[in-house]
């Protein structure tokens, strides 16, 4: 039988060919299905589910020391439980391999407010060499996902059960290096009593005050995290911030009261002040609920509340971490 015929009579070839060459042509079928159904079964938009099938920008796969697991499950091998996170210590670990994940679990205490801080290459204190994201999730409840830095800019959230997990991943599936990771009671900065160490603390010099120095404003030692009795009224109280340091002042206002919370610093003021503080005002011990956060000055423009409740804390810290130095606050009812 010549070539012509092998090309229009297709069941002449197959049975024209060897056995082994048969093997070898259903062996290639089987391998070219195999590996189409793979990827139509990652790329195809009618997942058996329903739902889409397509891979999101979070739905990315990671090798871990013990295996491979998906974005939200632990990168922790079966072998390898996921790490107890100690409250107020930063602890310090590595990715030692591309698309390698950490797990850790906090013990929390419902409704309380926590904050989750970390150090790494792209935002930190130059002694780490991981590029690295954070996830935090409490049961199916996602706290907060691939958030890039919290050196700065600690996340915060209030638990809702007794159990949080914290999964740290490389900002590339390449990433490799050291990293630290530290949660705090508190919606504040971080206190120096957690500084990891990788990095030290160094302390500020003293503060004065507006119209002399107050003892009530004067933050302790790195690492105590003062929560201070605040004294309302005209007087200024000064304070001081160490590199890390949250200084929490509480007072006792009337509910259906307004107040005006004015503060002297290193960014607004009258130049006697060394420190660039970040002011939060909340309506309760626990900082659940606000009246404001984070707010970078008020000297020209103090913030003005209306009390709701007959509690008022003021947590102050630094505009970066790496801050320190003096500043002065005063809370007037007006």
């Amino acid at each position: 039988m010549n070539s012509s015929s092998y090309r229009h009579n297709p069941i002449s070839l197959i049975a024209g060919l060897t056995a082994s060459a048969l093997s070898a042509l259903v062996l290639v079928a089987c391998t070219q299905t195999s590996s189409t159904g793979l990827d139509a079964g990652l790329l195809s938009s009618d997942a058996p589910d329903g739902s889409s099938g397509a891979l999101s920008s979070h739905a990315t796969l990671h090798s871990s020391a013990g295996g491979t697991s998906s974005s939200g499950a632990s990168g922790n091998s079966s072998a390898d439980a996921p790490t107890e996170l100690a409250l107020g210590a930063w602890t310090e670990d590595s990715l030692t391999a591309a698309g390698e994940t950490r797990t850790f679990v906090l013990t929390v205490v419902p409704g309380t407010t926590y904050a989750v801080a970390w150090n790494d290459t792209y935002q930190g204190d130059g002694t780490t060499s991981a590029d690295i994201y954070v996830s935090a999730a409490s049961g199916a409840t996602i706290l907060f996902d691939d958030i890039d830095s919290g050196f700065d800019y600690p996340r915060t959230f209030i638990a809702t059960s007794t159990s949080v997990e914290i999964t740290v991943r490389g900002y590339l599936n390449s990433s490799t290096g050291t990293f630290a990771l530290r949660a705090y009671l508190g919606s504040g900065f971080s206190s120096s009593a957690g500084t990891s160490s990788l990095s030290g603390s160094s302390s500020s010099s003293g503060s004065s005050s507006l119209g002399g120095s107050s003892s009530a404003g004067t933050s302790s030692s790195p690492g105590t995290n003062p929560v201070i009795p605040l004294t309302l009224g005209t007087a200024w109280v000064s304070g001081s911030l160490n590199v890390r340091d949250t200084v929490t002042y509480t007072a006792t206002v009337a509910a259906g009261s307004y107040y005006t919370i004015a503060w002297n610093d290193r960014y607004e003021g009258d130049d006697t002040k060394t420190a660039d503080v970040v002011v939060s005002a909340y309506k309760a011990a626990d900082q659940s609920a606000n009246y404001f956060e984070r707010a970078d000055s008020g000297w020209l423009s103090p913030r003005s509340i209306y009390s709701t409740s007959t509690t008022l804390v003021i947590v102050v810290h630094g505009f970066s971490q790496s801050e320190s130095g003096s500043y002065a606050l005063q809370v007037t009812q007006n």
